[in-house]
């Protein structure tokens, strides 16, 4: 819970950063040299809070990785280990965007008009180096680079929403009683860049979610699958609020003719909005977490092989195959033993033998093992031994990369 409390925050720090970065570059530009100075030490401190964020993240993948402590996942050795994985490097160049960020945004923020001009470009810059990194360490990098800029272009889209709205209500909220003047300018130019954002979210999205997902079984068969519906399921909502705001409010609100009834329902449907994109960020760091569902509908379909045992042939299979608990099925023919049971081990990281008693099934001649915690992934030998009276024993093994296919 930890980890996936630290991914969503993570992916909110980053909305948060880019989006606001945006948002005072385009749609808050005409707010008050006041306002502006407090909300660029907003994104100074969310940048400061990302790279903190990104750092802490190194021990928690090491914890969740080697299945130990919080306490043990901050140790140097597993910290660095992770370092030298594809999410640590990520990791350690999120850390570095966002202190530079951090750096650049505190410089136009003591800084004069020119220096804004200057450190605006830069920080935009960042910001863009930045929404690549959750791409370079995740599903993207393995379906390929156009995934990885469908993935950026995706992060981009939705940090200028999500983040965008925030800062745009909190530079509203921070200018007072002329907040509306402000509002007459900057609503209507956060809503042009929120419908092309929104344009490219859902075309991003539905790039990357094909490469993920591959068949339409995947959708309701996996965890990656259920949880992008549920995402979808939130979105929809808030593409609604978005086209309500956009039809209704922005018209009235650029022409300065909307009642205070109608500048309320706008504060209220934009924080409606920023609610639900909070439940979307959390959907998306358990979505990351999950495996890809055409992954996951791959190994399920190669988890299958046959044991010869003695006399006794059987059928076994591996579900889901992934890292993690699993579900071992054996199915006899030509009889069945008295008892059987299951070793695992994984040479290469010095785990096991693991021994699991295989319980007998509904059907005869089925036995399955319901809690084998095939953890961490790689090379994992499994013995399956299986008793015929009080002295024969019948014994086969087959190795199963989690990840790839299974083997004799």
């Amino acid at each position: 819970m930890l980890y996936l409390g630290g991914r969503a925050l993570d992916f909110a720090l980053m909305l948060a950063c880019v989006g606001g970065v945006v948002a005072l570059a385009f749609a808050l530009n005409s707010a008050s040299a006041v306002v502006r100075r407090r909300l660029l030490g907003v994104v100074a401190a969310l940048a400061g809070a990302l790279a903190l964020v990104s750092l802490v993240e190194l021990g928690l993948q090491g914890a969740a990785a080697e299945g130990t402590s919080l306490g043990e996942g901050f140790r140097w050795d597993v910290v660095s280990s992770v370092i030298d994985t594809r999410f640590g490097e990520t990791a350690l160049a999120r850390a570095a965007l966002a202190a530079g960020l951090c750096g650049v945004v505190l410089i136009a923020r003591r800084g004069g008009e020119r220096a804004v001009t200057a450190t605006t470009v830069a920080a935009l810059v960042l910001a863009v180096g930045i929404v690549f990194t959750p791409g370079l360490s995740g599903h993207a990098s393995v379906a390929g680079k156009g995934s990885v800029i469908a993935d950026a272009a995706h992060v981009q889209a939705a940090a200028i929403w999500t983040g965008g709205l925030a800062f745009l209500v909190l530079g509203l909220v921070l200018t007072g009683r002329r907040r509306w003047e402000l509002a007459a300018t900057g609503v209507p130019r956060f809503s042009t860049t929120a419908v092309v954002s929104v344009a490219i979210l859902i075309a991003a999205g539905t790039i990357n979610g094909y490469l993920q997902v591959r068949a339409w079984r995947g959708l309701w068969e996996t965890e990656y699958g259920i949880l992008l519906l549920v995402k979808i399921g939130l979105v929809l909502p808030l593409l609604a609020l978005g086209a309500y705001n956009n039809r209704f409010a922005v018209p009235r609100l650029r022409a300065q003719i909307a009642s205070r009834v109608e500048r309320g329902r706008f504060l209220r449907l934009a924080g409606a909005e920023l609610a639900v994109m909070v439940a979307i960020v959390g959907v998306t760091a358990a979505l990351v977490n999950a495996p890809p569902a055409r992954t996951e509908i791959e190994m399920q379909e190669a988890s299958e092989t046959e044991l010869e045992l003695g006399p006794f042939m059987a059928h076994m299979e591996i579900t889901p195959a992934t890292v993690g608990r699993n579900q071992i099925h054996l199915e006899f023919e030509r009889g069945w033993p008295a008892e059987v049971n299951v070793s695992a081990r994984l040479k290469e990281r010095d785990i096991g033998p693991l021994r699991y008693r295989a319980r007998r099934g509904m059907e005869p001649g089925a036995y399955v093992v319901r809690r084998a915690n095939l953890a961490p992934g790689g090379e994992w030998e499994l013995r399956i031994d299986a008793r015929r009276g009080e002295f024969d024993l019948f014994s086969d093994t087959v190795h199963i990369s989690i990840g790839g296919a299974m083997g004799g």
